[in-house]
C-alpha cells in the first residue's frame, strides 16, 4: 500500500555501495525505518543530503504489515536547510535535538500534534538568529508534554523545590538529595513553564542558570524515560552555547 506523509529524519547509516537505512519520523506512520537505495552517488537526482538529520521531506512511501524496514518510493525535501548544517550553533542544537529524540521517540504510530510541534520547532532553528542558547531548554519541557511528563506548576511560597522524581514541587528542603532541584532552579522552571514560545524567548535567562536547568533537565528526562543514558551531544553544545 502507498502512503503520502510528511517526514523528520532522525539518522542514517551506509548499507551496501550506494544505499542508506534510514529512521524517520512520519506524520502519519509515527517512527518507521526505511531503506532508501542509490542515494550515495554522484547523480543529482540521488541525493544523500535529503537524509541529514531533522531533514523535513514530503513522502510517498511503501507501507507493508510485518516489516521491519519499509521503502520510499518518491520523496522531496520540503525545505533545504541554508543555516543549520553551516552554523556551529545550529548545528550543536540540531545534535542535541536529534539524540534526545532518537532516545525517546519509539511509537509506531501517528502523533499529529507531536509530530507539529517538532515540524515547527526544526523551522524555527533554521530561521531565527535570537535566543539560540534557550533553544534546548524550550525543547524539553515542550517534548515532555507530549511524553507524559511535562512538570506540574504547582509552585507557591511552601512548595518552592522541584521533585524530579514526582514531577511537582514539595516541600522538601532535604541536604544531598539528587532527586531534588536546588532552590534557584526550581525558581528558574516555575517561571518558564505554561509560557508560549514568544514569552519563553523573550525571558531573561542568565547563561550559567540556564545551563544548569538545562543539566537538571536531562536528569529528569533519565528518571521518566527508559534507556536515557548520557547525552554524547550534551558536552559539544555546552561548549559551543559557551
Amino acid at each position: 500500500m502507498l502512503q503520502k506523509t510528511r517526514g523528520i529524519v532522525l539518522s542514517h547509516i551506509n548499507y551496501s555501495e550506494t544505499s542508506i537505512i534510514c529512521k524517520i519520523y512520519t506524520e502519519e506512520l509515527g517512527l518507521r525505518t526505511y531503506i532508501v537505495n542509490s542515494v550515495r552517488t554522484q547523480k543529482p537526482k540521488h541525493n544523500a543530503v535529503f537524509f541529514q538529520a531533522l531533514t523535513m521531506l514530503n513522502m510517498v512511501v511503501y507501507e507493508r504489515e510485518q516489516k521491519d524496514i519499509q521503502r520510499i518510493k518518491e520523496y522531496q525535501a520540503i525545505k533545504v536547510f541554508q543555516s543549520i548544517p553551516f552554523d556551529i550553533y545550529k548545528s550543536s542544537i540540531a545534535l542535541f535535538i536529534t539524540e534526545v529524540l532518537d532516545k525517546t521517540i519509539k511509537e509506531e504510530e501517528s502523533n499529529p500534534a507531536l509530530f507539529n510541534f517538532l515540524f515547527h520547532l526544526i523551522d524555527y532553528l533554521e530561521e531565527t538568529e535570537q535566543g539560540l542558547g534557550k533553544l534546548p531548554v524550550f525543547f524539553l519541557l515542550e517534548l515532555s508534554k507530549y511524553l507524559g511528563f511535562y512538570p506540574n506548576n504547582n509552585y507557591t511560597e511552601e512548595l518552592h523545590t522541584f521533585d524530579l522524581q514526582e514531577g511537582s514541587f514539595t516541600y522538601s528542603l532535604a541536604e544531598n538529595n539528587t532527586l531534588l532541584m536546588d532552590k534557584e532552579a526550581s525558581q528558574l522552571l516555575h517561571s518558564l513553564l505554561n509560557l508560549d514560545q514568544a514569552a519563553f524567548f523573550d525571558a531573561p535567562i542568565e547563561r550559567n542558570k540556564r545551563r544548569q536547568l538545562l543539566r537538571w533537565l536531562i536528569r529528569y528526562y533519565g528518571l521518566h524515560t527508559s534507556n536515557f543514558d548520557s547525552l554524547k551531544s550534551l558536552e559539544v553544545l555546552e561548549a559551543v552555547l559557551e
